[in-house]
This record gives C-alpha cells, sequence and structure tokens, in this order.
C-alpha cells in the first residue's frame, strides 16, 4: 500500500497486514528520514501554523501533522473559497525545503526531493522482486505514479474529474473496483 496517510494511522484502519506500507505520500518507508532542512522548515511551519491555529479554526481549515508532511484540510469548511485563501495567505512564502500540492479540498506540505508515489512505487517493485505493479489512486498525488507507469504495470484512476490524467484506465467509482478485482481474480485463477 502507498499512500498520502501516515503508515500508523493507515495500519490502524485496515483488517489485513499488508506486506509493503508506505506512507506521507511516499515519504514515510522503513528507512525514512526527512533531510535536515526539511525537517527544520516544517517545524517552522508547524509553529507558524500553531500560531494561526485560531485563523485557521475559524475559516474551517483543519490541520493535520503526518510527520513527513502536513495537510490542511478544508473539506468541512462552510465558505471553500474563504477557507483556501486563508491557506494560501499562510503558505505565500513556503520554505524552499517544502513543497506543496493539492488534492480533494486539502493543500499538503511535503519536504522537496523526498520519494512521491512513483518513486515510492518503483522502489516497492524492485525491493519486492515484482515482475508487475497494479496502482489504484483517485487524486491528483496520485499522477506521479501514472506519469512513471511503464508496462507492465497497471494504473486505475478512480473518478473521471481530471481529464488530464495519465492514468491508464478509468472507473466511475470505487464501486467498480470490486468488479475489476473480482475479474483479475477469474482470469488469474487456474481452470
Amino acid at each position: 500500500m502507498i499512500t498520502g496517510r501516515r503508515v500508523a494511522d493507515v495500519r490502524a484502519r485496515i483488517a489485513f497486514k499488508p506486506r509493503f506500507v508506505i506512507g506521507n505520500h511516499g515519504a514515510e518507508d522503513r528507512s525514512s528520514r526527512l533531510p535536515d532542512d526539511a525537517a527544520r522548515a516544517l517545524d517552522a511551519l508547524r509553529h507558524r501554523l500553531g500560531a494561526e491555529a485560531r485563523v485557521l479554526a475559524g475559516a474551517g481549515v483543519v490541520v493535520e501533522d503526518k510527520q513527513y508532511s502536513l495537510a490542511l484540510h478544508y473539506r468541512l469548511a462552510a465558505d471553500a473559497a474563504v477557507a483556501l485563501a486563508t491557506i494560501e495567505a499562510l503558505l505565500s512564502d513556503l520554505a524552499p525545503a517544502l513543497g506543496r500540492f493539492g488534492g480533494k479540498c486539502v493543500v499538503n506540505v511535503v519536504a522537496r526531493g523526498v520519494p512521491d508515489k512513483g518513486d515510492a512505487l518503483d522502489a516497492l517493485v524492485r525491493r519486492s522482486g515484482a515482475g508487475a505493479a497494479f496502482f489504484v489512486g483517485d487524486d491528483v498525488n496520485d499522477e506521479a505514479v501514472f506519469r512513471r507507469a511503464v508496462p507492465p504495470w497497471l494504473t486505475i484512476r478512480i473518478g473521471r474529474d481530471d481529464p488530464t490524467s495519465q492514468a491508464m484506465f478509468f472507473l466511475d467509482g470505487a464501486s467498480e473496483l470490486l468488479l475489476v478485482l473480482r475479474r483479475m481474480q477469474s482470469l488469474s485463477s487456474p481452470a
């Protein structure tokens, strides 16, 4: 599994134990370590966001600290435009050691140069000795995998809301994924 969540968070949410779980959009793996300048920059941003906690809360922004990244969620904001403007104002002078990317009602801040999901999947394929990869995603940060996919990787985007997505295949909704998995299983099972 490669997820935007922290590894500890995702492990607590699933009822099975996958062989590999990589968190924080690819940055959190078993040997992960943030570069010192990025760790300092994230700490400084944590302090700044803490000082502006009242402003963020007033705009309906929730800050999720995932150790290797920060997520500023505005899904529950009464006015998404106001929430996003508040986030933009606070991140307008982001430290050079940090980068940012959007998502579904979220702005993520990560260290520059750490692995993204595409890097993580490539490393995971090599580490595991797998001959192929199967990746399903539904958000902006999954495009790193879709862009990097090489045969025999198989990539699927859930949702057709991004006409520029580089996924190989698309599903209208998550409910269709079960049908795909069942079909794949039936094709791979001995007759």
